[in-house]
């Protein structure tokens, strides 16, 4: 199994080993976010053994594919994904849409039909019904502002929908119109038939934490024991950007198991997305390359086409931090 309790060693690379070009600096809408975790696959009521993870990281997007092996004697299980509980956030919200729409899966290769369902709450109260009935689209809120129209005065099952969610303040009257105050979360239940092995592959857009950090910060032990990064590599590091130029960095986390358990076998392959053409015209001080840290077992090892030893949490996530550095050293 590729799992390690402690990391020993960080790994200071470009994604650019396979070709170093400039990039532009990485961009959000604000200097920092939590970001929004992944949420983690579980089975019902057999839980099947992932046997092997493979990850494919290309710039934000990722693609896993999980070989998966369930007990004998094997039954219909379900695999249940669910997002957070989603509100508008503001308009500086970097990422609205956490409900993760882009998300597809396979199951044995195949698209798998699957129950995907959308829930809407005003505090503890299930109000999609109401929303249903008003006509009304649950994930207006990832919109900004989150305007809502109110139905036509003809329609009596909808005008009454409508009153209800405003009394219960679903939606909120403002003056320059009505806003979506209620929260949503996705569900989708994806069934496996009753067989031993199985093929899950998902796809999705990551949603890393990200903030402004510094060389001087970066050295702190709780960032630098995470992503085990070693007095070379911050060596290297301050080369580039001296001790207090704020570096763009972004944390990802990936998750590889299934019910919070570690796969037995893990890998990991990496390439880095095209940069932007308006990368190539920036001033020499403002263009940046992407490198990345993350714990390995022992040694380092350089993230060319296949990374097969990457240290994982406990339930199997991989940690990885990826900075926007750069591609001059600083005077």
């Amino acid at each position: 199994m590729i799992f390690h309790a402690r990391c020993r060693r960080a790994v200071f690379v470009a994604l650019a080993t396979l070709a170093i070009a400039p990039i532009a600096p990485v961009a959000h809408a604000d200097d920092a976010s939590t970001g929004v975790p992944f949420p983690e696959l579980r089975a019902r009521p057999q839980r099947p053994q992932v046997v092997s993870a493979r990850v494919l990281l290309h710039g934000h997007h990722v693609a896993i594919d999980l070989q998966t092996r369930s007990p004998m004697p094997a039954v219909a299980t379900t695999l249940r994904w669910r997002s957070e509980r989603v509100r508008w956030m503001g308009e500086g919200e970097t990422y609205p849409d956490r409900q993760f729409p882009e998300l597809k899966w396979l199951v044995d290769g195949a698209p798998m039909r699957a129950s995907d369902r959308t829930e809407a709450f005003i505090r503890d109260r299930d109000v999609s019904s109401l929303l249903a009935t008003a006509g009304l689209d649950p994930w207006v809120i990832t919109g900004t502002p989150p305007f809502v129209d109110e139905p036509a005065s003809a329609n009596a099952p909808a005008s009454r929908a409508w009153a209800e969610l405003v009394r219960d303040g679903a939606i909120e009257r403002q003056a320059d119109g009505d806003w979506a105050r209620w929260t949503a979360q996705r569900s989708i239940d994806i069934p496996l038939p009753a067989r031993r092995e199985h093929r899950i592959q998902l796809s999705y857009d990551t949603r890393p934490a990200f903030e402004l950090i510094t060389v001087a910060q970066l050295e702190a032990a709780p960032i630098r024991a995470r992503y085990c990064l070693s007095s070379e590599g911050i060596a290297k590091l301050r080369e580039r950007a001296g001790n207090d130029l704020a570096i763009a960095a972004e944390r990802l986390a990936i998750p590889t198991g299934l019910d919070g358990a570690p796969p037995r076998k893990l890998t990991v392959t990496g390439t880095r997305a095209p940069a932007p053409e308006a990368a190539a015209s920036l001033p020499a001080s403002m263009q940046r390359e992407t490198v990345y840290f993350w714990c390995a077992q022992g040694h380092g090892v350089a993230m060319k086409d296949t990374l097969g030893d990457v240290d994982i949490d406990a339930r199997g996530v991989i940690h990885i931090l990826r900075l926007a550095v750069p591609t001059t050293p600083a005077h």
